[in-house]
């Protein structure tokens, strides 16, 4: 049926009070999905290769930064921080 917005909502009876609203009941199930499902895909589920370095890994490479960590890893280089620039310090991931 169409609705026109001329049509206006019969008065309340007498009993009734004006400013209460009538209640709603809504049923359903709302899921929840990422706003992308890449960044949470499974691991297994990625199409490009990812390497996870667990706490083992850090604990048998003796490795106390980030950039010791990364050196392990295939993929990751560093810049020659030669002369003072601090480029060395920026892991470049191919």
């Amino acid at each position: 049926f169409p609705a026109f917005a001329n049509d206006v909502a019969p008065p309340p009876a007498n009993d009734e009070d004006p400013d209460r609203k009538a209640d709603i009941i809504v049923n359903g199930i709302h899921e929840r999905r990422p706003a992308d499902p890449k960044l949470v895909a499974p691991i297994v589920d990625t199409p490009k290769s990812i390497v996870v370095l667990d706490k083992s890994v850090i604990e048998q490479t003796g490795s106390t930064t980030l950039q010791d960590a990364l050196r392990t890893v295939p993929g990751i280089t560093f810049g020659a921080a030669e002369g003072g620039n601090p480029i060395g310090d920026r892991p470049f991931i191919r």
